[in-house]
């Protein structure tokens, strides 16, 4: 094969991938406005709408108490959106035939990572969200803090700096100071329209995207070894599990007494409206699992960029399924939405994607088998095998993983290419050439220094 046609399928393999990585992380961004729609509708329905609405609910009970429809129905709501959302991921899991390496990872230092990740985005991140939402949808415009959520970008990014004296370059600074001024437009608008109730919402949106950014910040190598849907699975499970159990109980033990904490979850769980929450945990599985695809896939600021669309389609999803198309009873103008607040949500993802991208050129980028243990997921497996210093293509992995893993549905050869890819673009592997035969190209892959002390640090190796 000549130089030339070489050189060119090497470039074509990496814009696919750059592109795939892309595609992932912006249907991540769609799939949020849709959780984020479905959530705000399933709270307004049933039982949820006489909580809210500060009525008497069920056979006769008395209203809740202010606290605990702000703060002990967000838990719960969270907890309900999260359990269905972690289920929906392990059945993912099991339908490729990776429950095996779910249960290897729970028990691993990455999947640990993992766990205390979601800790920070779940009990605190997304029951701030859920009170955001319930906040402003109380003063008319649900739609209105989906945009200052949308910060955790910026707010990772200077997390970053500050935590772990990562790059802050001009076009960050830029991007941060533009996300800034957009969420001032889009606040200062929704003040002025609605009120100063949408403020409380504005603040609860703020503490969900700190506690998104510093999940980012924490997650990282910790959860590049772990394949997206096994990721997400534990992510949305241990944060399900979290909420339900520990935040709720305690939120309605203060509002309420110890006595209501299984009246009011049996009410929630025994209500028409958790078909919708059924929903809303459907789009939330792809909604963080292609984000942590698409990081791993094109990079930790591209794919967070991609992924804050969801400014943009969290109130464009809320406005249509609860305004234009009615459902739930409300009227088609609900909720209402100003020209200039949409103008903020396109002004803020652009500030996201200037954090990421920089203009000047963006993608321009910087032994022996014993080490392998059948136990291993796949993943570690393949990241392991380098360890004795060779280089190796997807099909010498196939070939030596093959005895032990020869079962696996991701053994094959365009996954495991795609799982070395990742690899390389997290600075684990270094590519180091080509074999090529006819028309196909295998890339070659070495472990750098960076990747053997990672792979020491995180997998006891």
């Amino acid at each position: 094969m000549p130089e030339s046609m070489r050189e060119r399928l090497v470039e074509e393999r990496k814009r696919r991938f750059l592109h795939r990585g892309m595609l992932f992380a912006g249907v991540s961004g769609i799939s949020y406005g849709l959780y984020t729609a479905f959530l705000t509708l399933a709270q307004t329905q049933g039982v949820w709408g006489e909580w809210i609405s500060g009525s008497a609910w069920g056979m006769g009970n008395p209203a809740l108490s202010t606290f605990t429809v702000t703060f002990a129905l967000a838990a719960l709501a969270a907890a309900i959106n999260d359990l269905f959302s972690g289920v929906w991921s392990v059945l993912v899991c099991a339908k490729n035939g990776q429950l095996n390496d779910l249960l290897m990872t729970i028990r691993s230092k990455p999947g640990i990572v993992m766990m205390a990740c979601s800790a920070i985005g779940g009990p605190i991140a997304t029951i701030a969200y859920v009170v955001a939402l319930n906040a402003a949808a109380a003063s008319g415009n649900p739609g209105a803090i989906v945009p200052i959520a949308a910060l955790n970008c910026a707010i990772g990014t200077v997390l970053g700096r500050v935590l772990f004296n990562q790059g802050l370059e001009a076009h960050k600074v830029a991007g941060v100071i533009v996300c800034l001024l957009a969420s001032a437009l889009v606040g200062g608008t929704s003040y002025a329209s609605i009120g100063p109730g949408v403020y409380f919402g504005c603040l609860f949106a703020l503490i969900a995207a700190f506690g998104w950014g510093l999940e980012g910040c924490v997650a990282g190598f910790g959860t590049t070894l772990i394949d997206y849907r096994v990721g997400i699975a534990i992510r949305q499970s241990t944060a399900g599990i979290l909420e339900l159990f520990v935040a709720f109980p305690i939120f309605v033990c203060v509002g309420e007494g110890f006595n209501e904490i299984g009246a009011i979850a049996g009410a929630a769980f025994t209500d028409p409206s958790l078909v919708l929450f059924l929903i809303s945990g459907l789009f939330a599985m792809p909604a963080f699992s292609f984000w942590y695809k698409g990081n791993s896939m094109c990079g930790t600021s591209l794919g967070m960029a991609c992924n804050g669309t969801y400014a943009f389609w969290g109130p464009l999803f809320i406005w249509l399924l609860m305004g234009v198309f009615g459902i739930g009873g409300h009227s088609t103008d609900y909720p209402p939405l100003k020209a200039v607040q949409w103008v903020g949500a396109l002004v803020m993802i652009a500030g996201i994607f200037l954090i990421a991208v920089n203009p000047a050129g963006y993608l321009q980028k910087e032994g022996s088998r014993t080490a392998v243990r059948s136990k291993d997921p796949l993943t570690y497996a393949i990241i392991l095998l380098f360890l004795d210093g060779r280089q190796r293509c997807a099909q010498d992995i196939i070939s030596e993983l093959r005895p032990e893993y020869m079962d696996h549905k991701l053994l094959t050869v365009p996954d495991v290419a795609e799982m070395l890819a990742t690899a390389k673009e997290n600075g684990l592997l270094d590519e180091t050439g080509y074999e090529a035969s006819g028309e196909e190209l295998q890339l070659l892959y070495r472990i750098n220094e960076y990747g053997r002390s990672m792979t020491s640090r995180y997998l006891n190796r």
